[in-house]
């Protein structure tokens, strides 16, 4: 009843009355801690790490499934290069059963021999550690040393262009800086050869940061101060950008450059700090490769680790833990080649395939999420890794 329609001479109630308050909003999810939120209607970063059931299913998830899926294609090729394997399937109809068992054994000895040559056969090295001799201990571990030794470039590199897009920047100078760190490195060890070994190695490791580090820095400036385009060790990593002042920055940066402007951080010297720590980490690429496999500077010196590095970003998800991951699937697939090729007869060629297919996987996770039925995050805008020309 109204409250002009009351019967006369009745004071009005003074009860509580209750009132059915409107549903709460479905919660939504929060950017991670230290990480400002998206502008409305603006690009939501990709390569920021995320909280929550999507952290999993966008960091590893897909990856996985981009790995898993460019090894089912290459067991395909596999299959079709074999000739035992291609007589069996032209007589599918009469014995479908020794198409599918030459096949698999085809599949089944090329990754044997790809992975037990880049780590080891297991059943070897555990005879060798209970015999106790250990120079066959030693040889056992061959293989896992080799892919080591090719994973540590791979690692400083793929660090270097994963740094700069945690901060908004896309290094696709990581070859030159390689070259330029080596270059330093190279004219340090010859200026100081008298020097004790270990002192002659922390030598030439620190110059190669330093010229690496010079040389990114140039694009640095040329984005901070022209607003060019980019165009123009994973622990430590891990630290820098999740533990520390700066590495706050970075992400801060990398999410909203106006956002961090206002308040109070400088996207012009961050620009500068990534690049130059970017080219470092490059630097150290070099150093390690001129410390061990390659000791000198020929022409093919950096073997393309700069532009690899881009990839290994990519699929480490520009997280040092992720490119550590990826380094080390590239490197097992690089040294494991060699002895796949000598035991099977199959060309090394088929690991660049991989290698491809895997990239191209990741660069297009919509592709293994409808491939597998994944159904994917809503996210608001546009999801980009990098700036663009504007900032």
């Amino acid at each position: 009843m109204a409250e002009d329609e009351r019967p006369p001479g009745r004071a009005p109630s003074t009860d509580p009355v209750e009132v059915a308050e409107p549903a709460p909003p479905e919660p939504e999810e929060a950017p991670p801690e230290g990480v400002p939120p998206p502008e409305p209607g603006g690009p939501v970063q990709g390569l920021i790490p995320e909280t929550g059931r999507w952290s999993f299913r966008r960091s590893l998830l897909v990856p996985m499934l981009a790995i898993v899926t460019a090894l089912s294609i290459g067991a395909i090729i596999i299959i079709v290069s074999n000739s035992e394997a291609l007589a069996a399937w032209s007589s599918f109809f009469s014995d479908p059963l020794a198409a599918f068992r030459l096949s698999g054994r085809a599949v089944a000895d090329a990754y044997r021999a790809l992975f037990t040559g880049a780590l080891g056969n297991p059943r070897l090295i555990v005879d060798a550690i209970r015999g106790g001799d250990l120079h066959q201990v030693a040889l056992t571990f061959y293989p896992l040393s080799e892919t080591v030794v090719t994973a540590t470039p791979l690692i400083f590199a793929g660090l270097s262009v994963a740094l700069g897009f945690r901060a908004g920047l896309f290094n696709i100078g990581a070859e030159g800086q390689i070259t330029m760190g080596a270059l330093v490195g190279v004219v340090a060890g010859f200026s100081f050869a008298g020097l004790p070994g270990p002192v002659h190695l922390a030598l030439i490791v620190i110059a190669g940061f330093v010229g690496g580090a010079a040389w990114g820095a140039i694009p640095g400036i040329l984005k901070a101060r022209t607003g060019a385009h980019d165009l123009a060790t994973a622990v430590a990593v891990a630290w820098l950008l999740n533990r520390t002042t700066v590495g706050f920055e970075f992400r801060a940066v990398g999410a909203n450059p106006p956002a961090a402007r206002a308040a109070g951080m400088s996207p012009t010297r961050t620009y500068v700090l990534v690049m130059s720590l970017a080219g470092g980490l490059a630097g150290l690429a070099a150093a390690t490769q001129l410390a061990s496999v390659s000791p000198s500077l020929e022409r093919g010196f950096s073997s393309g680790i700069g532009f690899d590095a881009i990839a290994l970003a990519l699929l480490g998800r520009a997280t040092p833990g992720g490119v550590v991951a990826a380094s080390f699937l590239f490197a097992v697939l690089r040294v494991g080649a060699r002895s796949m090729q000598a035991a099977t007869d199959i060309p090394v060629d088929l690991i660049t395939v991989i290698q491809a297919l895997v990239i191209v996987f990741v660069a297009a996770p919509a592709l293994v999420r409808a491939i597998y039925r994944i159904r994917a995050r809503r996210v608001i805008g546009q999801e980009v890794f990098t700036k663009g020309w504007s900032g």
